[in-house]
Formats: C-alpha cells, sequence, structure tokens
C-alpha cells in the first residue's frame, strides 16, 4: 500500500530545507551556465577562423577520456579554495566536453547560408550566435539542459567529499544519506 508517513518524517529531518534550496540553486545556476557555455564553445569551434581552434577542440575531446583520478581533483579543488564553498559545486561542471560535442555537432547541420547572409548584413559573430545559432539550436539547448540538471540534481560525491566542514552547503541528497546512515 501506500505509506506517506515516511515522507512526513522527511519534513523534520535537521536542515532539510536548507539542503533542498542548495540542490534547487545548484541545478537551476548549474544547468543555466552549462547551457551557455557549452552552446557558446560549441558555436566557437565550428568557426574556422579561430585561432587554434582544431587544438582547443582536441583538448576538449581529449579530457573526456584521461582522468587524473579523485585524489588530484580533491587537491585541486581545495588548492583552488572551492572546498566548503558553493561554487564547487558550479565551476567544475561549467565546460562539459560531451555537450560541448553535441552541440558542435547541432550547429554544424544549420546551413551556412544563414550565417554569411547576417554577416554581409554586417553582423558580428556574437550578433549571429545570439540572433540565429541559439534560436536555432534550441532543441540539442534543450537535450543538453536536461542532461545538466539531472546530473547536478543527482550528484552526491562532490557533495560528500568538498562540502565535510559546512553542512549548511550539503545537498539534499547528502542529507538524506546521513539521515539513512544514521537511522540503520
Amino acid at each position: 500500500g501506500i505509506h506517506i508517513q515516511n515522507y512526513e518524517k522527511m519534513l523534520y529531518v535537521n536542515e532539510i530545507k536548507q539542503a533542498f534550496k542548495i540542490s534547487t540553486l545548484r541545478t537551476v545556476i548549474g544547468t543555466a551556465l552549462m547551457v551557455a557555455a557549452s552552446g557558446l564553445v560549441g558555436f566557437l569551434v565550428t568557426k574556422k577562423e579561430m585561432w587554434a581552434r582544431s587544438f582547443l577542440y582536441r583538448f576538449i575531446v581529449i579530457t573526456m577520456y584521461f582522468n587524473a583520478g579523485l585524489i588530484p581533483w580533491f587537491l585541486n579543488m581545495r588548492m583552488l579554495g572551492l572546498t566548503d564553498n558553493f561554487l564547487g559545486y558550479i565551476i567544475p561542471g561549467i565546460v562539459a566536453p560531451y555537450n560541448i560535442i553535441l552541440v558542435k555537432t547541432y550547429i554544424e547541420s544549420i546551413p551556412a547560408e544563414l550565417e554569411e547572409s547576417a554577416y554581409i548584413d554586417g553582423a558580428t559573430y556574437m550578433k549571429v550566435f545570439w540572433r540565429i545559432i541559439w534560436p536555432l539550436s534550441k532543441p540539442i539547448l534543450a537535450t543538453i539542459a536536461i542532461f545538466g540538471a539531472v546530473g547536478n540534481w543527482n550528484s552526491f560525491q562532490d557533495s560528500l567529499i568538498l562540502m565535510q566542514n559546512k553542512s549548511s552547503l550539503h545537498t539534499l541528497q547528502h542529507r538524506l544519506w546521513i539521515y539513512l546512515s544514521e537511522a540503520s
């Protein structure tokens, strides 16, 4: 049957409202910045005039295959001052290589004549991006927004590792894990 008692008990867990607020802020801000950065970088690596375009794109793709590991990541985050800091949730997820690849591939499928006509009319790269590419890229941007929102909302490990000394920055998932650990 349906049992509502467990949900009622959750309302009285310590700092559950703060944890919900942190998870919501992290999801909204992190997803918005990730979509904006992925869209812009994806657009820039399609421009043949961009300096070191090939190197930058290859560098972004290589980061998907090579990972230093958890300890160097933590040491790097601590060195940058992102432990016990809300920005530790946001900054590492802004540049997502897989999303950049998706956006770049989608933008390359948009007819080049649309951009060329805007350039003939005197538009700059940024004007072309915001007025032509961004509106036409809404399907892929919505797709990566869903990926980003689900990833940010469900993320648990970074809260567990980075927010050890500041319980007011625990996410909802971390707070529920603490509650379950205490209950068992």
